[in-house]
């Protein structure tokens, strides 16, 4: 009785292990470089589509959720690990923080990957005109697009994110008050390693954690 009692309750701590061992919190940090004028229309071609997903989950925030520890719900600052990457960039003139989010989610090994909205920086009405960040009469956001994360024997990161800028900020050729641009990048990355995705106007960090 006791030896299968003691099988019992091993089988149930090695599935409470390997169920907690698929919890993940993620930390990202995207910026954009403040000193991105005379890039030329050629090397980067503007006004890419907006990224779209069939299903995708929007981050929500604690206020929104009564279950603290729901998925996908948004972490205090307290959380962050990514602190210090933070302040040096908020005290980096060259830089503007667009979006500091961190949330927890399950990544089972093989499992279908899950698509999350990432959102952030300044609104813009329909006439290019920057507004309120909680109007109604918001059409684009400086950061909008994409993040798809995933587990196999690495955890892979599948990034598609646009940035919107007034045109007179990169200088641009084009009649257009509002010019987006691309960041298209996938990575196959360790847990509790820093990584970072970019091109000369925006970039990511990011941070994968068993939880």
């Amino acid at each position: 009785m006791k030896k299968y009692l003691f099988i019992t309750l091993c089988l149930i701590f090695t599935n409470v292990s390997f169920a907690a061992r698929d919890w993940y919190t993620v930390e990202v940090i995207v910026f954009k470089n403040n000193h991105i004028e005379n890039l030329g229309d050629e090397t980067w071609p503007q006004n890419p589509p907006l990224p779209t997903a069939k299903h995708f989950i929007n981050l929500k925030s604690m206020a929104e959720i009564a279950n603290t520890a729901a998925p996908f719900q948004l972490l205090p600052a307290s959380a962050f690990t990514l602190s210090h990457s933070i302040a040096a960039l908020s005290h980096n003139s060259h830089y503007t923080i667009l979006a500091k989010l961190a949330w927890r989610q399950k990544i089972p090994n093989g499992a279908t990957s899950q698509t999350i909205h990432i959102v952030g920086g300044r609104a813009y009405n329909n006439k290019g005109e920057t507004i309120s960040t909680t109007s109604s009469l918001a059409d684009w956001r400086e950061l909008d697009g994409m993040l798809n994360i995933s587990r196999r024997q690495y955890l892979i990161v599948r990034s598609n994110l646009l940035l919107t800028v007034p045109s007179s900020e990169v200088d641009a050729k084009t009649s257009q008050k509002l010019v987006s641009f691309a960041l298209k990048e996938d990575i196959s990355m360790r847990s509790k390693e820093l990584h970072y995705l970019d091109n000369p106007l925006f970039g990511v960090l990011i941070k994968i954690t068993p939880y």
